[in-house]
C-alpha cells in the first residue's frame, strides 16, 4: 500500500505538467514541439485532483478491510519521499517476495537470451531482478 500525504499527491499532480492546460494548447496551436513545451494532462488540475482523493478516501478503508479479510498481505510503504527512495522500497519489497513466486520450471520458461540470460525467470519476473 502506497501511503502519502495529500498535501504531497496535490504538489506533485500540480507540478507534473508544469503548465496549465491552456498554456500547453496555446503551445501546443503554437506549433511548439515536445521539447520545447512541457507535457501536460487536461486532468492535472486542483479540482480533478480533490475529487480523486475524495474518491480514494470515500473507498480506501473498505477496500483494505476486505483485503486484509481474505489475507492479502499488504505492505505499507511511505511514498513521501523521493521518486528514487519510493522506488528502492519498492525494489527491497520485490526482492523479499521473490522466494514467494512461483516461477515457472525451466522447460517451460523462456530462453536465456529473451530474458537477459536469468534461465528459468519468466519476462514478467524481470523487474525483479
Amino acid at each position: 500500500h502506497l501511503d502519502c500525504e495529500d498535501t504531497v499527491l496535490l504538489e506533485r499532480i500540480l507540478a507534473r505538467g508544469g503548465l496549465t492546460a491552456r498554456e500547453a494548447k496555446l503551445a501546443e496551436e503554437e506549433g511548439k514541439d515536445e521539447g520545447e513545451a512541457k507535457a501536460v494532462r487536461a486532468d492535472d488540475n486542483i479540482h480533478t485532483a480533490i475529487s480523486r482523493l475524495k474518491n480514494y478516501h470515500k473507498h480506501h478503508r473498505s477496500t483494505m478491510d476486505w483485503l486484509k479479510k481474505i489475507k492479502v498481505p499488504i505492505v505499507e510503504i511511505d511514498c513521501s519521499g523521493s521518486k528514487e527512495e519510493v522506488w528502492q522500497q519498492l525494489m527491497a519489497i520485490g526482492r523479499l517476495m521473490r522466494p514467494a513466486v512461483k516461477l515457472p520450471s525451466a522447460a517451460a520458461a523462456p530462453t536465456s537470451s529473451a530474458t537477459g540470460g536469468d534461465k528459468g525467470v519468466s519476462e514478467d519476473m524481470q523487474w525483479i531482478a
